[in-house]
């Protein structure tokens, strides 16, 4: 009897903060081999995957240093202006938030 080996299937992050970091990775990835090099449809997908992913931590608190890190570098580098106000807020929130339940 033959035994059918099966591969793990991929793992998704476990956080939206995970989630968007995966997106920002995959967007830097494809502008960085210039974007030319992708196909117009993949290369709007990639982007419309990472705002969508964006927007979704845009609202969510950080829990932990390293999802207020990851929520940062996306607010500052998502390709669009500057963050809006209320994402700065938020961010402000986090940092005063985390950075006095270590104190």
């Amino acid at each position: 009897m033959a035994t059918k080996l099966s591969t793990p299937a991929a793992v998704s992050p476990a956080t939206p903060f995970q989630i968007a970091e995966a997106h920002y990775r995959k967007m830097q990835t494809a502008i960085n081999a210039c974007t030319s090099a992708t196909p117009p449809a993949e290369f709007a997908t990639i982007e419309a995957e990472f705002m969508a992913s964006a927007a979704t931590i845009d609202a969510v608190s950080a829990s932990t240093l390293e999802e207020f890190a990851r929520s940062f570098i996306i607010a500052v580098d998502d390709g669009e202006s500057l963050p809006s106000e209320a994402t700065l807020d938020r961010l402000f929130a986090d940092a005063c938030r985390l950075t006095n339940k270590d104190a």
